[in-house]
């Protein structure tokens, strides 16, 4: 179980986090240079922003439900439960 947590930690958030922000950081300079905002890097910000807001959650729901709801299979588990 811990380790779901260290690599929600370490690697997929912060790689989320990274994307987004590098997204909305291109269409702003793009923005200070020419003057003229695109449609292109703002749906694309948006778009990246709801991403991780949504996998934020979805993985606060599959945590919240606890890991051995989420898992594929029960494996011995599932005999006992039938009982």
């Amino acid at each position: 179980m811990i380790y779901i947590y260290i690599y929600i930690t370490s690697v997929y958030r912060p790689s989320l986090i990274l994307i987004c922000q590098t997204i909305w950081y291109l269409d702003y300079l793009s923005f200070n240079r020419g003057g003229v905002r695109g449609a292109t890097p703002v749906v694309l910000g948006v778009l990246a922003s709801t991403v991780k807001k949504t996998v934020s959650r979805l993985l606060v729901l599959s945590v919240a439900l606890g890991y051995g709801v989420v898992r594929p299979t029960l494996g011995n588990t599932a005999y006992k439960v039938g009982l």
